[in-house]
């Protein structure tokens, strides 16, 4: 310990007194340290000895915090949210400057609150209900001032309840082309005189007892939005007929398209089942059967994509509580075995009626169709058909995928995403590349299209009444269509109301 020497003058003696150990101060007198602009800390008086520079030995000094800075401002309150949305800026409650806003049309109204002060981020939105807007609904516009089915408000239109139209639907479009003639109805083509856009209209004949039915058609196609689907712009329905008119499809036919060209390969039969797949998906997730999948019912456009028309036959299904149908509905030979049967049906059956389609375009022939009508029963209830009349070069893994997909027992059939896993259907490099070197002539398919052509015909509807609502009165001239024909000459403006 250093020592400290006090000068006396010389007739003084000369003592050393030592001086004794700073004790430490209490920690109630200690010094506050001053916290200065900067932030630095200062001894309370600079012109002592600090104490700072010398602490005490053997003894921990205590450690003092310097007090922290406040303002004058007073401190926050945070009370309860008032909604499930979290805020992230707290405001005194004298500044706040509360504004309610409500729209019409919306179910959500919305809070914002702001500060009095200006502050460098936005005001707080506190949202007071979670519940989905309601607005007008999105579609396609049309200037003609109708509500089409799916809910879609044209500009000229008013609130409506339905979309289903009574009356006759002349005024609004004028019919042309017969396109063709199916079981039940003749599809011509229409145009929309507001707005000049081209249409396809079914036209379904319907007594007092099978109304329903028909309507049923409508009541599935106006809840259908899907690329691969077709779609319904508005209805009609009159005291003798059921007017749908959807978009129009331009293009040909499945099995038509593919006998265009000269050649076909794998490739192109495994596009078109990926996408008929996608479709079927998109109708089993709405709980909706189509029943009815067959090359007349699956239109391919100018672009190659697919749509499934003809809901006809659709049915709405419970996964829970599946139902019988007799008698069937369909088409025979693309039937199910449990449809045939008249057991409970489910989406299986339209993976049955894939798997036919597939055969067809993969053989040029159908796999169960026999002239007499037992006999083709028989053969689907086996479930027997000969891969051999497939096209010699067809991939084992085609014939694989057929052996799955066309079995007697729904339960074991693949699933939509099932089959989308199928090595076949795979779009790997190689695969796709081994597809394409397999081709196919469409010499076996033409033929099978013209004895279709011949049954179609036969078993087309012979509804005349139809042809002469739809014709100027006079004496027919030499392009208008006779009852049995499938596709017809333009024909004039008509001038009859449907009745």
């Amino acid at each position: 310990m250093a020592k400290s020497v006090t000068p006396v003058s010389p007739s003084t003696p000369t003592t050393q007194t030592p001086v004794p150990s700073p004790s430490p101060a209490p920690p109630t007198a200690a010094p506050q340290p001053v916290v200065t602009s900067n932030g630095a800390a200062s001894s309370p008086n600079p012109g002592a000895p600090s104490m700072w520079l010398c602490p005490p030995p053997r003894r921990r000094q205590p450690c003092h915090r310097p007090p922290a800075v406040t303002t004058s401002a007073p401190a926050p309150t945070i009370g309860k949210p008032i909604s499930s949305v979290p805020t992230y800026r707290a405001t005194p409650p004298s500044s706040l400057a509360i504004t309610s806003v409500t729209t019409p049309t919306a179910t959500t109204s919305v809070t914002i609150i702001t500060t009095a002060a200006p502050v460098a981020s936005p005001p707080a939105v506190l949202v007071s209900s979670l519940s989905p807007t309601v607005g007008p609904p999105s579609g396609r516009v049309t200037p003609s001032g109708r509500l089409t089915p799916s809910g879609r408000r044209t500009p000229l239109g008013r609130p409506g309840e339905g979309s289903l139209r009574q009356g006759v639907p002349q005024k609004p479009y004028t019919f042309m082309d017969e396109k063709a003639r199916g079981r039940f109805g003749v599809i011509r083509e229409c145009r929309e005189n507001a707005t000049g856009n081209l249409f396809m209209a079914k036209i379904v004949p319907y007594e007092a007892d099978t109304k329903q039915a028909v309507l049923q058609e409508y009541d599935i196609l106006k809840s259908l939005h899907h690329e691969k689907v077709m779609a319904l712009h508005e209805a009609y329905v009159t005291p003798r007929y059921l007017v749908l008119i959807a978009e129009c499809c331009s293009g040909k036919e499945l099995l038509y398209s593919l006998i265009d060209r000269f050649r076909y390969s794998e490739d192109d039969v495994v596009a078109y089942i990926i996408q008929i797949l996608q479709g079927l998906d998109y109708l089993h997730t709405r709980r909706i059967l189509h029943l009815d999948i067959k090359p007349e019912n699956i239109i391919v456009t100018y672009m190659n994509v697919i749509k499934i028309i003809d809901f006809g036959s659709a049915q709405s299904f419970n996964p829970l509580f599946l139902k019988q149908f007799s008698p069937p509905i369909g088409t025979l030979e693309y039937m199910s075995p449990e449809m045939v049967k008249g057991d409970v049906v489910g989406p299986p059956a339209d993976i049955w009626s894939v798997g036919v389609l597939t055969c067809i375009m993969l053989s040029g022939r159908s796999p169960f169709m026999e002239n007499d009508p037992q006999e083709t029963e028989a053969r689907i209830q086996a479930a027997k058909f000969d891969l051999s009349k497939l096209y010699q070069n067809v991939s084992q893994s085609a014939s694989l995928f057929l052996k799955k997909i066309i079995c007697s027992y729904p339960w074991a059939r693949p699933s939509i995403k099932d089959c989308f896993g199928n090595s076949w259907l795979q779009d790997a490099y190689l695969m796709r590349l081994r597809r394409q070197t397999l081709t196919f002539t469409t010499t076996r398919l033409k033929e099978f299209l013209a004895e279709q052509q011949r049954r179609r015909e036969e078993g087309a509807t012979k509804h005349k009444v139809l042809l002469r609502s739809y014709s100027s009165p006079g004496p027919p001239s030499p392009g208008t269509p006779s009852p049995g024909a499938t596709t017809t000459a333009p024909t004039a403006v008509p001038t009859n109301p449907v009745t």
